[in-house]
């Protein structure tokens, strides 16, 4: 069975900031940056080192 599923912004930040805490990171005051010349989505955090 093939299931295809597409995350939302918002649980591709969750994702993102548990894997942060997994390797002792803090993320804070996390946005999405859209380019719109490249069709690019970038994921910008403030990191803290715990």
């Amino acid at each position: 069975m093939n299931v295809k599923y597409t995350m939302s912004q918002e649980e591709i930040v969750e994702a993102m900031v548990l894997w942060l805490e997994l390797k002792g990171y803090k993320a804070t005051n996390g946005k999405f940056v859209c380019s719109p010349w490249d069709q690019k989505v970038r994921a910008e955090f403030i990191l803290r080192k715990r």
